[in-house]
């Protein structure tokens, strides 16, 4: 049998979402497709349910490892199996908004000779009919994007694995998936993909990513020691491969990693400070206005939404999280000549003082501390916990989210 498109799906305690998460590949999909589940050495019911639904799906294949070795080797072992020309690797909490798959059909045949097919993505907490799409804005067609155009064009667009397909030599070229970089694994190499090959780019919704505290991206940054040592690992990468890291910093793609990069940095750097002035000398030297794409648009959006009820507010402003979606936050704000933010707050233990735009982050703890503030949660993967930790420990607290993904 021929398969058109291999889904590898690695999976760590996620037995919840089964079987509702095979059901969505394979629901209206024109496709001949197989779907890999690799379970990652799960301790739940995960490979219990598996089995169980397995005779039911004639194009599923579950693998299960004796140990739990995380995604990037998780998907890598579904490479080595996938029978598929095309590849699109998910969470095991991910869905397919409806019709993604006949929009990435009719784009296969119309452009025969792509590698990469990428579009927007949305973010939900429970389920699609609340969704945030994140709207990378670069066409209002579907359209071939050269490396050149993604390169001097459209800066700032991440693209991310959950809407993407890529051709199975494509991702074979570069070795599948560096197990170092951990959750930053699948970024690394569609950015690398996407700034030397290209891409096609589908103005549609292609993937469903699900904001959830428990998911390997969020318990792994959680961590400040571990996210350090990532990022480090990723500056090491990035250092290796230079024209990568340049084509990174001239497109503004690394803008994506915000605050938490410059403590990797300390670690890492002989000289830190000429390190960074480095990156910022390449980043600067071509920077120029962005269209508003992207988290700009979906920042942008949320102010002009709620700026009366932000403006009006005679209390503190405080932000809820200090990643780089706090400071594009701050920049949108200060573009739309708003006020100005009087505290930020998080609940990551630091190791050592971190600031934000000249603004210490406090530990959320002091919030009770803030006159009657307003706080904006700003974290889109920890949206849903820093929700819980207000109305736990501060209810009388109003927050407004900027993902919009409660269900209320």
């Amino acid at each position: 049998m021929s398969v058109d498109l291999s889904i590898i799906i690695p999976n760590y305690n996620h037995a919840q979402f089964f079987p509702g998460v095979i059901e969505n590949c394979f629901e209206d999909n024109p496709l001949t497709t197989e779907v890999i589940v690799i379970d990652d050495g799960s301790t739940d019911e995960s490979l219990e349910r598996l089995r169980g639904i397995q005779p039911h799906f004639e194009n599923l294949r579950v693998v299960a490892l004796e140990e739990n070795a995380g995604v990037p080797n998780a998907l890598n072992k579904g490479i080595e199996l996938a029978k598929g020309k095309w590849m699109l690797f998910r969470a095991a909490d991910d869905l397919f908004p409806d019709d993604a798959l006949k929009f990435f059909a009719d784009t296969i045949n119309n452009f025969s000779d792509c590698g990469l097919v990428t579009g927007d993505v949305s973010f939900f907490e429970n389920n699609l009919t609340h969704q945030t799409v994140e709207k990378t804005g670069i066409s209002d067609q579907t359209k071939h994007i050269t490396y050149t155009n993604y390169l001097n064009d459209y800066g700032g667009n991440i693209i991310h694995g959950t809407s993407s397909f890529v051709r199975r030599e494509w991702i074979s070229e570069l070795g599948g998936f560096d197990n170092h970089l951990k959750w930053h694994s699948d970024w690394y190499v569609l950015m690398e993909i996407g700034l030397t090959k290209g891409f096609v780019y589908i103005p549609e919704t292609l993937g469903a990513m699900r904001l959830n505290p428990q998911s390997y991206n969020s318990v792994g940054t959680f961590d400040q020691r571990k996210r350090n040592e990532v990022l480090k690992q990723l500056i090491y990468q990035l250092d290796a491969n230079s024209s990568f890291k340049e084509a990174l910093l001239r497109n503004g793609c690394l803008d994506f990693f915000g605050e938490p990069l410059n403590p990797a940095i300390e670690e890492y750097a002989k000289n830190p400070a000429s390190y960074r002035e480095a990156f910022q000398e390449i980043s600067c030297d071509v920077k120029k206005a962005r269209s508003l794409t992207g988290l700009k648009y979906v920042f942008r959006q949320f102010l002009e939404e709620h700026c009366d009820t932000i403006e009006s507010h005679e209390g503190e402003l405080v932000l809820f999280g200090a990643g780089g979606h706090s400071q594009q936050i701050i920049d949108s704000m200060s573009n739309l000549g708003m006020r100005a933010v009087d505290r930020i707050v998080d609940n990551l233990e630091s190791l050592n003082p971190r600031f934000l735009n000249g603004i210490k982050i406090e530990s959320s703890k002091n919030l009770a501390n803030a006159k009657s503030p307003l706080v904006i949660l700003s974290s889109k993967s920890y949206e849903p916990l820093f929700a819980s930790i207000i109305q736990k420990e501060a209810p009388n607290i109003p927050f407004l989210r900027v993902w919009g993904t409660h269900d209320d």
